[in-house]
């Protein structure tokens, strides 16, 4: 496990995925949503295509239980342009020892390539945080290892 000695917001701007890209003003507005279990096969094709699988392959049940059933183990959050997905965020709740509090973990995060370069990807992971915050989670863990305590203040220079 690494502790990141970087500030979520510079980790968030370092990422040259997660660019802010052209100014907001020159793109539609983006609504970030809960993925409900009517977005089930919104969010298997978002999976699919960030795993470069076939169209056909069916939706997964380990993924339609973690998502969508009770007790609820997992989120995805959904980006929509226009009412059509463009990207999402999955993650899922866990224990972090040895403080004996949750950890929210962001398992995935995609975002189309045509709206690649205009901060989603950011968008998507500050809005992540916001939810480990909320959940009253102790940290975040990102995919690539990185661990981020949740407090007030990660969360507001997220957002900055």
């Amino acid at each position: 496990m690494q502790i990141s000695t970087m500030s979520p917001a510079a980790k968030l701007r370092r990422d040259p995925a997660l660019a802010d890209g052209p100014a907001a003003s020159a793109w539609p507005p983006v609504r970030l949503r809960r993925a409900l279990a009517k977005d089930a096969a919104a969010v298997w094709s978002l999976c699919r295509e960030a795993a470069d699988m076939p169209a056909e392959a069916p939706l997964p049940l380990p993924l339609r239980e973690t998502l969508f059933d009770t007790p609820c183990r997992g989120w995805a959050w959904l980006a929509e342009i226009d009412g059509q997905p463009v990207g999402m965020a999955v993650a899922s709740a866990g224990l972090s020892l040895p403080h004996g509090a949750y950890r929210l973990s962001l398992d995935g995060l995609y975002v189309r390539p045509v709206w690649r370069g205009r901060g989603l990807g950011a968008r998507l992971k500050s809005h992540v945080q916001e939810m480990a915050q909320e959940m009253g989670c102790h940290e975040l863990r990102l995919p690539d290892g990185d661990v981020f305590p949740i407090s007030t203040q990660a969360v507001a220079s997220a957002r900055a």
